[in-house]
């Protein structure tokens, strides 16, 4: 499969933190598409911040979005 296209303002906020962007690039392509998707869906600019927050925090820790606990 294709990698998805990763938003810009996304990517830019990944590569402000070496360990998120790496994790990031690790994921597979369902969980990177799961994200996007996720932060896409946002109605307002604010909450689409928050999102991208969010996105880089999961990626940091290496955790997959929805498999928390």
């Amino acid at each position: 499969r294709t990698e998805p296209l990763i938003p810009a303002d996304l990517e830019e906020a990944l590569k402000e933190d070496e360990n998120a962007d790496k994790n990031f690039s690790s994921w597979n392509n369902s969980w990177k598409l799961q994200v996007i998707v996720w932060l896409e869906d946002s109605r307002h600019q604010s909450t689409r911040r928050k999102r991208i927050v969010k996105i880089v925090d999961w990626a940091r820790e290496n955790r997959i979005p929805g498999m928390e606990g």
